[in-house]
């Protein structure tokens, strides 16, 4: 939540600072998702990715945002299969 709150006054006023690195995203996508299975074992996640999925990526920015859009369906009351789909087209 600090972090989430220093990204917000920084995006207000110098920017968020980027950081690319070489990165396979379906591994660090799968990272999250083995992490959200452990702590919410109710809830059932699935990972695909087709294409490929290295590139320059912000491997922090990335994992923030997996880690928001996979805690969406563990607070809902909607059960059932989360999926994470990544294509590149």
């Amino acid at each position: 939540m600090i972090r989430d709150l220093l990204d917000y006054t920084r995006a207000r006023g110098t920017g968020i600072p980027v950081q690319r690195e070489r990165t396979n995203l379906f591994e660090l996508c799968k990272q999250n998702i083995d992490s959200m299975e452990q702590l919410h074992p109710t809830r059932r996640f699935r990972l695909e990715a087709e294409g490929d999925v290295q590139g320059e990526w912000d491997r922090e920015r990335v994992l923030q945002l997996v880690s928001n859009l996979s805690r969406m369906p563990v607070f809902s009351d909607v059960g059932g299969l989360y999926v994470l789909d990544y294509r590149k087209s």
